[in-house]
């Protein structure tokens, strides 16, 4: 018997107009009944399946939709936008390796198919896959620059990503171990209320020129020389004396950073003293002010955090090879406590 041609024609075009009517105002059960009417007069039309499948959706009926969109994608493989619709249904209803395949479908057919990049790249961040993610959103960028969901979650996703890798170094170097090591040689004093005066500061700036003359200066990248505590060691030096200094006195002092603004990163640990002035084992006292010329913002961490000190001094428990006498923390531990206990004394 030959198969009737009923099956292969199109709908008039009078009738999806009015399912497209239906759909655009929000008509959902009037959708449903049209459509349904359409996918059986007309099973081997894509368009009528397509919109009954997001219709479908749109009422909750995840399930229905699926199969209909399923229907719909085998009907026109090659339709992007039908693959990515699948991705979403099978990503709500929890089977994610069929999203992934889906979204992925859909790209593979229409590689600048920013909705289908956006979703995945959101599927992709949830499931903590965040490198994968940042890529998707960065691909959802390049056509849609004024996509400012796509930009908030490849920021979001690139600040977790950082924090991850940040957290592996953590752990991954014993930071915290090898200074509770150093810590054991910590002496706890009755705490002294002192008021900094030009005695204190200038037994501060003699800890710093020996600290200059044990280490010595390095050599910037910019042909300038720098004291070489302040070239990569400032964290650790920032770290013992901040915890020498509190052990000492009512007057604590904080752990403070020069912040460049771009990249907006860390340039120099160093501490905020009780009087509101800068030291470091390398300037000794002085004021923000010389920073001003590059932009700098000075950020002061009001609580002890090791592990924000350990990613703003890009590592405490590490080598500085640019630095010719070997750096030890615990003999800048000993020299601050030697410096220290002069001031405890005064």
């Amino acid at each position: 018997m030959e198969k009737s041609n009923v099956y292969f024609s199109k709908p008039p075009q009078e009738q999806l107009n009015i399912l497209l009517e239906h759909y655009q105002a929000g008509r959902y059960a009037e959708v449903e009944k049209l459509s349904l009417s359409i996918t059986q007069e007309f099973p081997e039309h894509q368009f009528g399946w397509k919109v009954l499948g997001a219709a479908l959706k749109q009422m909750g009926k995840i399930n229905e939709s699926l199969a209909v969109s399923q229907k719909s994608s085998q009907l026109e493989p090659q339709d992007a936008e039908a693959h990515n619709n699948l991705g979403v249904m099978f990503k709500e209803l929890g089977r994610l390796d069929e999203a992934e395949t889906s979204y992925r479908k859909a790209i593979t057919l229409k590689p600048d198919y920013a909705e289908a990049h956006y979703n995945l790249g959101i599927m992709l961040k949830e499931l903590g896959r965040l490198e994968e993610a940042a890529e998707r959103f960065r691909k959802v960028l390049v056509d849609e620059s004024d996509n400012y969901q796509a930009r908030y979650h490849l920021g979001s996703t690139l600040e977790n990503e950082a924090k991850l890798h940040y957290n592996k170094a953590f752990e991954g170097a014993d930071t915290k171990y090898k200074l509770d090591v150093v810590d054991q040689n910590l002496k706890y004093f009755v705490k002294k209320d002192i008021q900094i005066d030009e005695k204190i500061i200038n037994l501060l700036n003699k800890l710093s020129q020996s600290i200059y003359n044990l280490y010595g200066f390095s050599f910037a990248s910019s042909g300038i020389t720098v004291p070489s505590i302040n070239f990569g060691p400032c964290g650790p030096f920032a770290n013992e004396f901040y915890k020498q200094w509190n052990s000492r006195f009512i007057n604590e002092v904080k752990i403070a950073f020069i912040m460049n603004q771009l990249p907006f990163e860390c340039h120099h640990v160093l501490i905020k003293l009780p009087n509101s002035r800068l030291f470091d084992g390398g300037n000794g006292v002085h004021d923000f002010n010389i920073y001003n010329g590059n932009s700098a913002e000075l950020v002061v961490m009001e609580k002890y955090d090791l592990k924000a000190l350990d990613k703003h001094a890009f590592g405490l428990i590490r080598t500085y090879p640019h630095i010719n006498h070997d750096f030890s923390i615990s003999e800048i531990s000993a020299l601050i406590a030697k410096y220290l206990d002069n001031i405890y004394k005064t």
